[in-house]
């Protein structure tokens, strides 16, 4: 919509930057780290993930909308899936469910939030709950817990104050 998205921009400026400082280092012989050009694949894997997880897979109702802007490659794209780019499925999951950029606005401080939502991790999934006596609207963690199930390969389930994400 012939605006600068911030994911984008810094996704760009990430690598530029990091391949400034690897080259800047080897330059100068520091060796006490590794400082070869193989970094940038990685760098380029961190950028791409960066810049990507703000795009958004139309509705319905805008197909259109991103056909007029030439997104026509985003109809058409399929969910996510952790085994095509692990880091971008990640980035989407606690960029979205990121307990302290929902709860700010709402005038609890980042200690309160952080002591009344619990995480808990296995291989296939992440468990998010509540602690009981928490005042913290809880619903809205799971309406973007729920959300993610529109772009990424992934399994919302839901049960009282906790929900389930399941990794596919």
């Amino acid at each position: 919509m012939k605006a600068i998205d911030h994911g984008i921009l810094g996704g760009i400026l990430l690598f530029d930057r990091l391949v400034k400082i690897r080259r800047a280092k080897k330059a100068n012989q520091e060796e006490s780290l590794f400082w070869g050009k193989k970094l940038e694949n990685n760098y380029m894997l961190a950028a791409n993930a960066i810049s990507l997880h703000n795009i958004w897979l139309p509705e319905e109702k805008n197909i259109e909308l991103y056909k007029q802007f030439e997104l026509d490659s985003l109809v058409n794209a399929g969910k996510a899936k952790f085994s095509d780019f692990p880091l971008y499925y990640m980035l989407g999951i606690v960029d979205t469910i990121e307990p302290l950029k929902e709860y700010m606005g709402d005038g609890h401080d980042d200690k309160y939030i952080l002591e009344n939502i619990n995480m808990e991790f296995s291989k296939n999934s992440m468990l998010v709950s509540k602690n009981p006596n928490s005042d913290l609207d809880f619903q809205k963690l799971i309406v973007k817990a729920k959300g993610l199930e529109s772009w990424l390969d992934i399994e919302a389930k839901i049960e009282g104050n906790s929900f389930e994400l399941l990794f596919k």
